[in-house]
């Protein structure tokens, strides 16, 4: 079974790894990848890392661009399921559900342009309400957002529409989803701490 580690810097956030030199664990703001290690910012780290590329060959090896591919992936998966561990990563996940509105709000008015109809500028305004609602971390409106959206899937669906491309339902859907997580930890959060 695999260990969780904070970092050493900042404690309520999980570390990505350790320093090859020091040996302690750090988030990604306090490493520095170089090849297949991370170095932490201290100044004798850093050292140690500055005679690592002395060193090094110029050309990455296969290990070296094992270690970059993993460190993608990490990234991608905070992208789509990101860590909420304090009130500002809450803020930060529920950010996908104001910008899941916004791209939204962009094709109902591509539809409203070529086809007309009063149902799409209704459609524009309930959206823009709810993006506003999750901006300002309003757990009802992200709640709202995930059942409208998935409200109109299911009408397309019966309607037996053309589906959307690439998946893009389910994109919006998780982007609602960490949008609910992220207000609800959010509150959460805020209430533990006492403030408003």
């Amino acid at each position: 079974m695999k260990t969780e580690h904070n970092c050493f810097r900042h404690p309520t956030r999980q570390a990505l790894s350790f320093c090859h030199s020091c040996g302690k664990y750090f988030c990604s703001d306090c490493l520095v990848e170089s090849g297949e290690f991370y170095y932490c910012k201290d100044e004798t780290c850093q050292n140690e890392l500055r005679q690592e590329k002395v060193r090094a060959p110029s050309e990455p090896d296969e290990q070296t661009s094992r270690v970059s591919l993993f460190r993608r992936v990490a990234e991608l998966r905070t992208l789509i399921w990101p860590q909420i561990t304090d009130a500002d990563s809450a803020k930060k996940a529920s950010k996908q559900g104001y910008w899941a509105c916004a791209f939204i709000v962009g094709l109902i008015l591509l539809s409203f342009l070529s086809h007309g109809g009063l149902s799409y500028l209704f459609a524009v305004l309930v959206f823009m309400i709810i993006g506003w609602g999750v901006y300002k971390m309003n757990r009802f409106a992200a709640v709202a957002g995930i059942l409208l959206y998935l409200f109109a899937i299911w009408i397309a669906i019966s309607l037996k529409a053309k589906p959307s491309p690439f998946g893009l339902d389910a994109i919006i859907c998780l982007m609602f989803v960490n949008s609910v997580r992220g207000t609800l930890e959010y509150h959460k959060y805020r209430k533990e701490t006492g403030s408003r």
